[in-house]
């Protein structure tokens, strides 16, 4: 196909690679294959453009979907479920309604008791966004005196025994955010650590019963009830399902995250452990954010490494990152002035066979063709 310059149109409706669109300066040597991400204000735009991605996921993987802003109504869900390719088979749970699909505080019986200490540290401290070491050393204590207790336990039946720990573990979340005194966010959130998650109720399950194909892809929302609330909870969740893929991850996941920049990109935040470790648990994460990041921030750092990069319009006051990331220089007519509806702008890193290295390529054309084209080829990355 023809060769274009990003800020012409290239063949509408379509999606098209070549060897010398905008090739990038410093081709990478490695490929960072967990992170796909799609950015942009345009709510419209973007619903869309998830609606054909998830089509895309769900016919082809185990599909999670983890929203803290509600971007999807039932009306939509139930669009979604109906395609030909889902047979209905999206199920959406309300944490607010439903509970928390697993129990957060599962400690996996096969797992040493050091193991099961780190698996439930992480779940506690995922929420931490400035965190103080003597207060993760007191969280840590208190996780480690209550593994070396669980045999106190027995004689309850599963229910009381599960209720009875995740009691504790809040009390010790509860006691170590109350003592926090350099975590601002923490603060805000103690009520909804101590009370929302205590009162919501988790289901009494496993991520083995919900990670499966065949099977139902999960939308997850966490926002019905809840605002800032909801973003520990993600985290938490997050944290949870890093730890289940740690022994179990023969089953590829696509997993999407709305409105991936508020959640925990600190050292103690599952998201980024699992973006950074997505290879080995086979996690692809799509990432949605409003809008494109410095890559001097956290969750900028991350999204420069994401693989493929969709982005639908970002706001002016990230012109400049965005600039930098599509390698647009001042002279250039911005690309997405005349960009139409569902359309968006994919920078995408592929191998070049000549030369032997990743190099970053970018086009422009229509999501909803994008995937259509890759389906009917059989594409499957």
């Amino acid at each position: 196909m023809k060769n274009l310059s990003v800020k012409k149109a290239i063949k509408e409706n379509m999606f098209t690679k070549s060897e010398n669109i905008n090739k990038f300066s410093e081709p990478r040597d490695t490929v960072h294959k967990g992170f796909t991400l799609v950015t942009g204000t345009n709510n419209d735009i973007k619903h869309d453009s998830v609606k054909n991605m998830l089509v895309d996921s769900c016919s082809k993987t185990s599909t999670i979907f983890i929203d803290t802003r509600e971007m999807l109504d039932s009306n939509t869900i139930d669009l979604i479920s109906s395609h030909p390719l889902l047979d209905g088979k999206v199920k959406t749970i309300d944490v607010y309604k439903d509970g928390i699909p697993v129990n957060l505080f599962y400690a996996d019986p096969e797992k040493t008791d050091e193991e099961k200490v780190i698996d439930l540290f992480d779940v506690c401290s995922s929420i931490y966004r400035n965190p103080d070491p003597d207060h993760m050393e007191m969280l840590h204590e208190g996780i480690s005196v209550y593994i070396e207790n669980l045999d106190d336990f027995t004689d309850c039946s599963v229910y009381e025994k599960a209720r009875i720990e995740e009691m504790q573990l809040l009390e010790f979340l509860s006691q170590a955010v109350l003592y926090t005194t350099n975590d601002p966010f923490l603060h805000e959130v103690h009520y909804s650590i101590e009370h929302d998650l205590g009162d919501c109720g988790m289901m009494n399950n496993s991520w083995a019963n919900i990670i499966q194909y065949p099977g139902p892809a999960y939308y997850i929302n966490i926002n019905s009830g809840w605002r800032d609330s909801a973003l520990p909870i993600a985290d938490m969740l997050l944290a949870s399902l890093r730890n289940a893929r740690k022994r179990n991850h023969d089953i590829p996941i696509d997993l999407y995250v709305n409105d991936i920049a508020d959640l925990n990109f600190s050292s103690t935040g599952s998201i980024r452990k699992i973006i950074n470790e997505s290879e080995c648990l086979n996690i692809n994460v799509i990432g949605i954010s409003r809008d494109y990041y410095s890559p001097a921030t956290p969750v900028g750092q991350i999204m420069a490494s994401a693989e493929k990069q969709f982005f639908l319009f970002p706001t002016i006051k990230s012109k400049e990152y965005v600039d930098s990331a599509l390698q647009i220089s001042s002279g250039d007519e911005w690309p997405f002035i005349d960009i139409l509806y569902g359309d968006a702008i994919l920078k995408e890193i592929v191998h070049d066979s000549h030369t032997g290295k990743n190099v970053a390529t970018v086009c422009r054309g229509s999501l909803k063709n994008y995937f259509s084209l890759r389906n009917y080829f059989g594409f499957n990355d």
